[in-house]
């Protein structure tokens, strides 16, 4: 999976790369997100990654670890304490623009 640096796309969206390849915008989050909509700190997060509970891509040593918004629904899911935010959280919960985004589909 590569990141790509984006304005003014929005989730679903088909990317076309310099190259001609296509793929689809999919929705990412950083630790700082997921411990503001989850009520909890970034280092929680960040444990989570490590001990796998959550799965995270490292985008760069700046921006840390994003995590697509599929991967977060099944952490979601799968942790009692947060299984029923799976559903209506993500959707509505984020406003802020993320840095970088995953392209999935051959870029």
């Amino acid at each position: 999976m590569q990141h790509l640096y984006c304005k003014n796309v929005y989730k679903g969206d088909i990317i076309i790369s310099t190259s001609g390849k296509r793929g689809v915008l999919v929705e990412t989050y950083n630790v700082k997100q997921i411990a503001e909509m989850l009520n909890t700190k970034p280092e929680t997060v960040r444990r989570w990654i490590r001990s796998g509970k959550l799965y995270a891509e490292k985008a760069s040593r700046k921006d840390g670890h994003v995590v697509t918004e599929g991967d977060l629904n099944k952490f979601l899911k799968s942790s009692p304490k947060y299984a029923g935010m799976a559903g209506g959280l993500l959707g509505a919960a984020m406003v802020m623009p993320v840095a970088a985004v995953p392209v999935v589909g051959g870029i």
